[in-house]
């Protein structure tokens, strides 16, 4: 099942989880964009309470929670802060020649710690979900706030941009919401969960004449199949283990035969493959020795990238897992 995979930007041929350093659980992951730009040869930049990876990258945030790339992978958004006290996010230059690389803006957000970032189509703007419950739109080359979303009633965990125009979040207090982009006016909920939604994905822009899905998955151990722009649950799937984190896939036969595939992440460290058309669970795995924190995919989407517990990192080949395997030929 595993191919080679590294903890601790060391690799590890046989899969199998390395002695290292950093023992915090890892929170978040980003691939980097380009494969011919990386920094020590990493392919993943990632986040946890001991910092970030490639540790050439300095951060001042404590608690980190989620790292994005811009849409044109030059610039790298990290986003946590102190819980109850007060958000930050850091931007830097991608790639740098400065070592060690230090952000070139450090933007304090609000009076809670901030869970996750989300680049505008254009790059122009990075909205961010606040445990504060409120929702950021900043503008990213100044840091100023354009636009404060104000609804949920617990803490946000998840932001997208569905649009230009159109944001989707996940709450703590169990809800999906749509918003105005431009206005900040909330345009619908979506409260079929029946506890706090942890994390939420964007399946692949569609036809003009198809609707932008998303997926959502929560601690009532369901993963939710979304049409976000007209409120409409299309299905779900219930789960064995409590789902931590979600990425859709979208580029396999196998995964363009069921409308996509969402890979999950795992309370019990478990990767478990959905089909998006009948919201059934096609394959599942063990990965981790403990919590799946979080979920990413090789930019072609031939492995799926794990980590979580204990500072685990693993790779895992998408062709053992999918029916067919998993890259077109």
């Amino acid at each position: 099942m595993f191919v080679a995979g590294w903890t601790g930007g060391c690799f590890a041929q046989d899969g199998l989880t390395q002695s290292r350093k950093v023992l915090s659980p890892i929170v978040a992951l980003a691939v980097v964009p380009d494969g011919d730009v990386r920094l020590n040869g990493a392919e993943v930049v990632s986040a946890s309470q001991d910092g970030l990876y490639p540790t050439l990258l300095k951060t001042g945030i404590a608690n980190p929670h989620d790292v994005e790339f811009s849409p044109d992978g030059h610039s790298l958004a990290v986003c946590g802060g102190e819980p109850g006290q007060s958000g930050l996010v850091e931007i830097f230059d991608w790639p740098s020649d400065q070592q060690p690389i230090k952000p070139r803006q450090v933007l304090p957000v609000g009076d809670d710690s901030l869970y996750a970032a989300s680049w505008s189509p254009n790059g122009t703007q990075l909205a961010v979900a606040g445990l504060d419950g409120a929702g950021r739109i900043l503008d990213a080359s100044t840091g100023e706030e354009r636009i404060r979303l104000s609804g949920h009633s617990r803490g946000l965990t998840g932001i997208e941009f569905l649009s230009a125009h159109r944001l989707v979040t996940s709450s703590l207090d169990g809800s999906v919401r749509v918003w105005d982009a431009e206005s900040g006016e909330m345009l619908r909920t979506l409260a079929n969960h029946t506890g706090p939604v942890t994390a939420i994905c964007l399946g692949p822009e569609r036809e003009s004449a198809r609707l932008r899905m998303a997926a959502s998955v929560g601690d009532d151990r369901t993963v939710r199949i979304w049409q976000p722009e007209i409120g409409r649950l299309v299905r779900f799937a219930g789960l064995p283990s409590k789902p931590l984190a979600v990425t859709w896939l979208n580029r396999s036969p196998t995964a363009v035969l069921h409308d996509g595939i969402l890979a999950v992440a795992c309370l019990d460290g478990r990767v478990r493959l959905v089909t998006v058309d009948t919201a059934a669970i096609l394959a599942e795995r063990p990965v981790l020795d403990g919590p799946a924190y979080c979920i990413a995919t090789s930019r072609g989407e031939e492995t799926l990238i794990l980590a979580g517990h204990r500072g685990q990192t693993r790779r895992v080949s998408l062709a053992e897992l999918l029916p067919g395997g998993g890259s077109e030929n």
